[in-house]
């Protein structure tokens, strides 16, 4: 701030009255936060602001345990150690702020720092049998509620198909934990009716899997052995659950987890066709108060989930469709409270059962480094608040309903994630990034959006990239820093729900955006922080599209004040970012990488290879099926041809075009005796169709935008098909994109 003299003699004005003189600007003490888990190596983040203005790289810091100084404690952040453990940690920061005052301010000091118990690397449990059992019926009599630490029994290779009802726990510790595991991970296999209860301390299932069968009572897995008897400190890893629960019309839980300190680590988790979230984080007793809600410190790391399809046997669910997530922490009432919980390293394909394929319903929640593919849906903060949301990869493989993120309540972190193929078209409540409007509710409603961070993310090939007023409620997001994004290829425009402009009080910088369209209104047709332009990114050595090394000078992150959300300070690869860093996820960088997207060999055992799922929505391979390679694949005929027109085009630069007679075909090997369900996303008038036995069945449409359409049939005795598309009716021109054909167990 500048102080400002009017000039005059003597001290006078020219008028012989006394200068005037605006006031010195007075002090505002700033405030210092401790932001993150106060857990054994998590990093915690000091955050500091004060409305004299301050330049964060002339702060010092000085962390503190108990009020005693920790020896090169002097950053920004600080990752607890186990020394740490028990205590309540501070950060002390002193600065001259832009009008040159003096600040030493205290941090409010954390909760105690918590022991991690098991960690978060991937490595997993070695095995030593104290006793080995041959059936069911000895390993239930083998354990016991107060089993000895050190206590490890096995059960030995061999299918049991009996009952299986496993209640066990006891006061173990980290180096002599309570354990039952199968003497070789994988070669224990339990096919009957199972139920498996674990309370007490550092409690461990182990190696076991459950495949086919049934859980006795709704939920197969819980943390606790009675209402309130819960596990703290206990491990589920390396066990596969497969295709377990075949009555679509129950509903339960695989894995429900109580106590605090829980990991779920290095598991497999196939084919959950009835309702219920596959994994829970339950937070709080039946039946108690909301506010007795402890938190959690849940470690949910290094699994595989998988094939989680629709309700009743549908090829795609229904929006109505609700708690077929593969995960969900909390509940609609406790979300208001913190769980601390971690998500990490997590590897997801055909989650198809819902519009959530991980459901936050807590606080201080950490997402991180997880990959979604070929599913439906989005990774959703439905609940609770101060979320950190960070380099996840988003891939949709051409499902017709993928999603990318969606945002509710406040104090969110969302960077460094990656988005790639989002298709969900006619929906407002998913996108690439979608931030909802609220109501105003502190229940089950929706949360209002404020102070979020949505910065260094990249979204490709995608429809409805953006959108900032999901949901069309009352009440819009303010206080948003949406900064130094990237929006490649944007499918249609780039913004949805433009009409009602963009939310106020909040800041855009940096941001460079790739679409033929800027939203879906004239009344928002450019807004500052938006810089149309290719962003020339390049296919990279693991299929995502990143910068060009010698062509992406031309988005240059901005610097701006992102008021208490401390910088990003790495890349989607856990590079760290240089002064000069780009906008979007990716650093061009040598460094090694610490991060990145996953495939099921990353996830899951390290001592076996699970059994695969019988699969319930099964897709089938179509040649060039969104015609990135011209016609190769498909017989054209009569006035049909590949189109490059980008008025015409539906995603990456070519779609089908069908005039007159013109039809397009492919012929495909199936399976007898099936039902099917062909799709494609189709504008003006189109015959989708197949031929089986030389008959054809067809579904007409005729749109004025490109619509997701789908046309079922039945394989009967046949095991080939043609699939097609055609005028319909009188039109003069269809366009088809994206064909896609899938397999379900609906009845005939």
């Amino acid at each position: 701030m500048m102080i400002s003299v009017l000039a005059g003699c003597g001290g006078s004005g020219g008028n012989g009255s006394p200068a005037s003189i605006i006031n010195p600007p007075s002090n505002v003490a700033g405030t210092v936060v401790i932001d993150g888990n106060p857990v054994v190596g998590e990093t915690l983040t000091a955050t500091v602001e004060d409305e004299n203005g301050l330049t964060l790289s002339e702060v010092s810091y000085q962390w503190a345990a108990d009020g005693q100084d920790i020896p090169d404690a002097t950053s920004a952040t600080y990752v607890p150690t186990q020394s740490d453990v028990g205590s309540t940690l501070t950060v002390t920061v002193t600065y001259t702020d832009h009008d040159n005052f003096s600040e030493s301010l205290v941090s409010a000091p954390t909760v105690a720092v918590a022991d991690t118990g098991w960690g978060s690397d991937d490595s997993v449990l070695p095995i030593n049998c104290s006793t080995v059992v041959t059936s069911l019926s000895e390993v239930e009599a083998a354990v016991s509620r107060d089993m000895q630490p050190g206590t490890t029994v096995c059960l030995a290779d061999g299918n049991y198909s009996g009952e299986l009802d496993l209640v066990f726990g006891g006061f173990g510790s980290l180096s002599n934990p309570i354990v039952v595991t199968a003497e070789n991970p994988g070669a224990a296999i339990i096919s009957g009716t199972s139920n498996v209860r674990m309370a007490g301390e550092f409690v461990v299932l182990q190696g076991l899997v459950f495949l086919e069968g049934e859980s006795e009572h709704n939920d197969l897995i819980q943390t606790r052995t009675s209402t309130r008897v819960f596990c703290h400190y206990c491990r589920i890893s390396e066990i596969s659950i497969v295709d377990l629960g075949t009555v679509e019309s129950d509903s339960g839980k695989w894995v429900n987890i109580y106590g605090h300190h829980n990991r779920v680590d290095h598991n497999w988790f196939a084919g959950k066709a009835n309702q219920g979230a596959l994994l829970i984080i339950n937070r709080q007793a039946d039946d108690s108060d909301p506010a007795d809600t402890e938190i959690d410190y849940a470690q949910i790391d290094y699994n595989y989930f998988g094939d989680r399809p629709p309700a009743d046997r549908k090829a795609y669910a229904d929006g109505s469709d609700n708690e077929y997530e593969a995960i969900r922490t909390g509940t609609s009432d406790s979300h208001a409270y913190d769980s601390f919980s971690v998500f990490e390293n997590n590897y997801f394909e055909r989650i198809d059962g819902e519009a959530e394929v991980i459901s936050n319903k807590a606080g201080n929640n950490r997402i991180y480094n997880n990959t979604v593919r070929d599913s439906f849906g989005s990774i959703t903060m439905r609940h609770g608040s101060s979320a950190v949301v960070a380099n996840n990869f988003i891939i949709g493989d051409g499902h017709p309903f993928a999603g990318g993120i969606r945002i509710i309540d406040d104090g969110h972190r969302v960077i460094n994630n990656y988005v790639e193929g989002v298709r969900y078209l006619t929906t407002n409540f998913h996108g690439g990034i979608a931030v909802h409007t609220g109501n105003g509710s502190t229940t089950n409603g929706y949360q209002d959006v404020e102070n979020v961070l949505i910065a260094h993310n990249t979204i490709v090939d995608s429809a409805n990239s953006l959108n900032f007023h999901a949901g069309r409620s009352s009440r819009s997001p303010t206080r948003l820093f949406f900064v130094n994004n990237v929006v490649d290829n944007a499918i249609g425009p780039l913004i949805t729900n433009g009409d009602d402009g963009l939310p106020m009080d909040s800041v855009y910088a940096g941001n460079y955006v790739d679409a033929a369209e800027f939203s879906d209104s004239t009344s928002l047709s450019s807004a500052a922080g938006f810089t149309l332009l290719d962003p020339a990114l390049q296919q990279g050595f693991d299929g995502l599209q990143r910068p060009a090394s010698n062509g992406s000078g031309n988005i240059p992150a901005a610097t701006v004040m992102t008021g208490s959300f401390a910088p990003v300070e790495e890349d989607m690869d856990g590079q760290a970012r240089t002064a000069e860093t780009l906008s979007g996820a990716d650093e061009i960088s040598d460094a090694p990488t610490t991060t990145g997207v996953l495939d099921r060999r990353d996830v899951g055992p390290k001592r076996y290879v699970p059994p695969e799922s019988r699969g319930h929505v099964i897709r089938y391979p179509i040649i060039n099926s969104g015609f990135d390679n011209g016609a190769t694949g498909w017989n054209l005929s009569g006035s049909a041809a590949v189109t490059n027109i980008a008025d015409e085009v539906f995603a990456r630069g070519a779609s089908a075009r069908i005039d007159a007679a013109g039809r397009i075909a492919q012929t495909l090997s199936i399976d007898a005796q099936t039902n099917y369900t062909l799709s494609a996303f189709i504008r003006g008038p189109v015959r989708l169709g197949a031929t089986v036995d030389g008959v054809d069945s067809f579904s007409d449409s005729d749109n004025s935008r490109y619509r997701f359409e789908r046309h079922q049939f039945y394989s009967g005795s046949n095991t080939t098909v043609t699939i097609f598309a055609a005028l319909a009716g009188n039109g003069s021109v269809g366009l088809v994109d994206e064909f896609r054909l899938v397999s379900s167990p609906a009845d005939q």
